[in-house]
């Protein structure tokens, strides 16, 4: 019975720290192939708001604008434990990676460039996010607070 628990509390340990040591990297392409969207069409990847937003401030689409190539994710995939975003301005992928993944990810034919961004896992990043979130609640209401008092000393 000893013997199960060591290896039990062994194998959980591996787990643990395996969760724990993926780190996120930025992962570049190299050009945004031809794929579903296009700039003919850019009521199919952009929504109403946007269009119109673009539409009165005079701003021109371009290549920089298309999504993420699907074709680059899915080749992705079984290279990565997870996304975390993409971002298409940048062409990239920020992914959660061991080191031997990111190796295999750098020798892609389409893959330009791989930059370690941060160490560390998921864990890290969400409660990261979650203290961003809360600071920014507290801020939201001290704004709150200060309106009614403005208009109060500016009546009185």
């Amino acid at each position: 019975m000893v013997n199960y628990s060591v290896a039990l509390a062994f194998v959980f340990c591996l787990i643990t720290f395996n969760v724990i040591a993926q780190d996120r990297y930025a992962v570049h392409y190299k050009y945004k192939p031809d794929s579903s969207y296009s700039l003919e069409h850019p009521e199919t990847w952009l929504t109403q708001k946007t269009l119109l937003r673009r539409d009165r401030d005079k701003v021109l689409l371009d290549s920089t604008d298309l999504p993420v190539s699907n074709k680059y994710v899915e080749s992705l995939r079984p290279y990565v434990d997870d996304f975390i975003f993409h971002t298409k301005w940048l062409n990239a992928s920020i992914v959660n990676a061991s080191s031997e993944e990111i190796d295999n990810i750098a020798a892609l034919d389409f893959v330009s460039e791989v930059i370690l961004i941060a160490k560390g896992g998921p864990s890290q990043l969400e409660s990261s996010t979650q203290s961003y979130k809360v600071k920014k609640r507290k801020s939201g209401l001290r704004r709150l607070w200060k309106s009614p008092i403005s208009i109060f000393k500016t009546v009185f």
